[in-house]
């Protein structure tokens, strides 16, 4: 979709501020030497830059910018400030589709903690699904988006192991499902949540989501049920991965692998499937 719509949307802004070299063959040459720099510049923001860098973040965006502008320029062979404003109209109507998509279709979302490893590490940047929830209810065994229920850890990834009606007990390490063991699942002490009572019935319109990394992940154990509204979408597929660089980050927490430097791009971690 992007591949026809956003080369479109680019040739009808050329022709709107009258760029005279404007073609369909130029907008789409344009279109793929942009998307180019801009892969280029996520990976390099991924390895140099912290999230909380807000100014090197902001000076980094204005570049990219500038940088597609002239590309734009170059390739439709009219001026810089023509072509500026060709590629803001442009930029301008993507961002209004990207976020008609993020609501009906598709949305990025950034893997914050370890809590899903070796499945989803922190760090994994990923595209999730928003039209099969329109579609069906969530699944036991789907990886779900979704905002927590306690207010402070905000919007989690987890696995769906249980649904209404069902009865989960977490007995000698391992969790059972009616009965049905679904693996280990340890209980540990954290500062912030005790265990939940097990055993316990999922209560309708709820679900019970775990971490697979069940060591070291607050999941339905230690804050309950999640409401099915509160999903907001599954997971998808990785498009970009590194170690985060941010303050708080432990490589242990965040990979198998502990030796990973932050900054280093996880290249095999790019266009897994996550299920």
């Amino acid at each position: 979709m992007i591949l026809v719509v956003d080369p479109l949307l680019l040739f009808a802004a050329a022709r709107l501020v009258r760029v005279g070299g404007a073609t369909i063959g130029r907008a789409y040459k344009a279109f793929l030497a942009i998307f180019a720099a801009n892969v280029v510049a996520m990976f390099f923001t991924l390895k140099f830059l912290k999230d909380n860098d807000v100014a090197l973040n902001l000076i980094a965006a204005i570049a990219l910018f500038v940088g597609s502008a002239k590309l734009a320029a170059l390739i439709f062979q009219t001026g810089f400030w023509r072509a500026t404003a060709a590629y803001f109209i442009a930029s301008v109507l993507v961002i209004g589709l990207a976020f008609g998509m993020r609501w009906t279709l598709i949305e990025s979302f950034a893997v914050p903690t370890g809590g899903m490893a070796p499945t989803i590490q922190c760090g994994d940047r990923m595209m999730t699904d928003k039209l099969t929830l329109a579609l069906r209810a969530p699944r036991a065994g789907d990886i779900v988006v979704f905002a927590a229920p306690v207010a402070q850890l905000g919007t989690q990834v987890k696995r769906v192991i249980a649904i209404e009606g069902d009865k989960v007990d977490i007995q000698d390490g391992n969790v059972l499902v009616n009965g049905q063991s679904q693996g280990a699942c340890p209980l540990f002490k954290n500062d912030q949540f005790p265990p939940q009572q097990f055993p316990l019935i999922v209560p309708a319109g709820k679900l019970f989501v775990l971490g697979d990394n069940r060591a070291a992940s607050l999941d339905s154990r230690y804050w309950g049920c999640v409401n099915v509204n509160a999903v907001r979408a599954l997971a998808g597929i990785v498009y970009a991965s590194a170690v985060p660089r941010s303050p708080e980050f432990t490589p242990l927490s965040a990979s198998p692998n502990p030796t990973e430097k932050p900054g280093t791009i996880r290249w095999s971690r790019i266009g897994t499937i996550l299920k």
